[in-house]
């Protein structure tokens, strides 16, 4: 990976203009990148590491159309065996990786190349730290049933670990974070103060940059507003329930009408259903526990994922992002084509449930997955229950994939988002010893305060 940035490094020459207003300024940078991209060619990987370098600094965004057109040709010729004879563990990586997490589902049959005669990946890669932190990487794509990347997984992870006490500091500060926050699990702009650093000097930077700052002022202004908000109607809340409905009832009308004003259609009846069927859910869980009826947990999770939350949310970014025009585009993308949204809401209700009784304090007062697996395992340790429960969200990481290749009834829009749901979930439940969440202030501070 620090071969290919370094390489970015040469592709992305520094830009730079007079001082001027932020507006005009981001118009010429991003106009100055478009024409370089139009100038890459793919008879090396310059075209993959222009994407990922895009891509890592979040501002892809801007350059859809071009990206669209590099990642078709290179999925044309991925079949092509000759394309990999001559490459290396790195290059064959980047380049699975980068189609496989824009929705291309090629196969991982160039990766076989790469083991011995007892069919294990070569001994001969262990020395490869660059090639095994890309292979780390594209194993994060794989879906149910690609054997050879959890192979690929498992090797490279326990070679990478065992290699990096013996590495330069900086090397095996790479190393840490690659294996603890691989890009495809991790929300873009986790990793974005890093990738800056790696682009120093560059176009890359100067845009990466620019954009930051004004999301960053985007979310401070936000921020403001709702704390006036909060202070200003604290008097005026007549009571709980009250309250809570109203101020559900308006946000999900304005929601409606925001929809209805920018692509035409009121999916208001929708809405209430998302809602109405969350609150059903919400019942059902509080008779279990007023009754101290522990369910299975099959049927706590069917019914933890509901309450999760995610298709509530899902159902009203569907429609703001102007996916759906009418009802019968609702019922039939959200109702029966639902496999990313019920991924989403397993990953974030396990992983809710993984740090439940150590933020919430819960007494036994509330259920999570692992109660109902200790119940219907008598003499299982906790420690096993949690190792089965991070085995499921591996595999439903997996189903998320899978889900997300094309062709999926979804916009790439709408599919990008629900992948940024799912990787934003560690953060707010990566509890340490003291119940705190390091990576969620990281989070927070690096977006709303660190300069």
């Amino acid at each position: 990976m620090e071969h290919y940035l370094r390489s970015a490094q040469t592709l992305f020459q520094p830009f730079k203009y007079l001082p001027e207003d932020n507006d005009a300024e981001h118009a010429k940078l991003v106009k100055h990148i478009r024409r370089l991209i139009a100038k890459v060619n793919d008879d090396g990987f310059e075209d993959l590491m222009m994407i990922d370098a895009l891509q890592r600094l979040a501002i892809d965004y801007h350059f859809e159309d071009e990206i669209n057109l590099l990642l078709t040709r290179r999925n044309m010729q991925y079949n092509n065996t000759d394309l990999f004879q001559h490459q290396n563990l790195n290059e064959t990586s980047l380049c699975f990786r980068i189609l496989r997490q824009n929705g291309f589902h090629v196969l991982p049959d160039p990766f076989m190349r790469f083991k011995g005669d007892n069919n294990m990946f070569d001994e001969k890669l262990n020395t490869d730290i660059r090639g095994l932190m890309a292979l780390y990487e594209a194993s994060q794509l794989r879906i149910e049933g690609e054997i050879i990347l959890d192979e690929a997984e498992k090797f490279s992870y326990q070679i990478l670990q065992e290699k990096m006490k013996f590495l330069e500091e900086d090397q095996a500060r790479m190393v840490r974070h690659t294996l603890e926050n691989p890009y495809h699990k991790t929300l873009p702009f986790c990793n974005l103060k890093n990738s800056i650093k790696y682009y120093n000097g560059t176009v890359l930077q100067e845009l990466a940059e620019l954009e930051f700052n004004m999301v960053q002022r985007i979310h401070q202004t936000e921020i403001n507003q709702i704390i006036r908000w909060d202070i200003n109607a604290i008097d005026q809340l007549p009571g709980y329930m009250k309250s809570s409905f109203k101020t559900v009832y308006n946000i999900t009308n304005e929601i409606a009408n925001k929809v209805y004003e920018h692509h035409g259609f009121n999916p208001i009846r929708s809405l209430w259903k998302s809602w109405a069927k969350l609150c059903n859910a919400f019942l059902v869980e509080a008779k279990w526990f007023s009754s101290g009826h522990i369910p299975n947990s099959e049927e706590y999770l069917k019914i933890g994922m509901v309450t999760s939350g995610v298709e509530v949310l899902f159902v009203h970014m569907f429609f703001l992002l102007g996916n759906g025009t009418n009802e019968l585009q609702y019922s039939g993308l959200i109702n029966d084509n639902h496999g990313i949204i019920l991924s989403v809401a397993k990953i974030l209700r396990l992983w809710d449930d993984l740090g439940s009784a150590r933020d919430e304090n819960q007494d036994g007062h509330d259920g999570s997955y692992i109660t109902c697996f200790l119940n219907e395992n008598q003499g299982c340790s906790s420690n096993i229950a949690r190792q089965h429960v991070l085995n499921l969200i591996s595999d439903t990481w997996k189903s998320l994939n899978k889900e997300c290749l094309s062709p999926n009834p979804f916009s790439a829009t709408f599919t990008n988002a629900t992948n940024n749901i799912a990787r934003m979930v560690r953060l707010m439940y990566s509890y340490d010893d003291n119940s705190s969440l390091p990576l969620l202030d990281d989070y927070v501070k690096a977006m709303l305060l660190d300069k």
